[in-house]
């Protein structure tokens, strides 16, 4: 898709953006990383706090999935990956915020390598991992 920006006060209307993008698999970046002395589309303030708009980019989401028509999404506090399983061996990785404390619901198996869970295909043919956050 591209890049894009909002001032403050747009929090959920960014939170509904990116979920839009997820639906239909597509990459987004969001602009600019300015404190506000520069413009007011950044996400840290000038004393270095972050913005609310934060809340919604920072996020788990999929960084390399291993099989196809994947999809994915949100429900509360509940993040959901479905996809069809690949022929060739290759993890799946997700990406999880530092700090996120959560547990994992799949059949597969899973590691963690810094913020990143490796997920291995179990030999069903579509694969799902839930993960629920607080």
């Amino acid at each position: 898709y591209g890049e894009f920006g909002a001032v403050d006060g747009y929090a959920d209307y960014i939170r509904d953006f990116v979920t839009e993008m997820d639906r239909y698999c597509a990459s987004w970046a969001y602009w600019s990383y300015d404190p506000d002395k520069y413009n007011d589309y950044g996400i840290i303030r000038d004393n270095g706090v972050e913005k609310e708009v934060m809340t919604a980019l920072v996020r788990i989401y999929p960084q390399r999935i291993a099989g196809f028509k994947p999809e994915f999404g949100y429900s509360g506090k509940t993040f959901t990956l479905t996809y069809d399983r690949a022929a060739y061996d290759a993890p799946t990785v997700i990406f999880i915020p530092d700090g996120l404390e959560y547990t994992v619901e799949t059949k597969g198996s899973w590691v963690m390598d810094g913020q990143k869970l490796i997920y291995t295909n179990t030999t069903d043919v579509v694969q799902s991992i839930k993960i629920i956050y607080k």
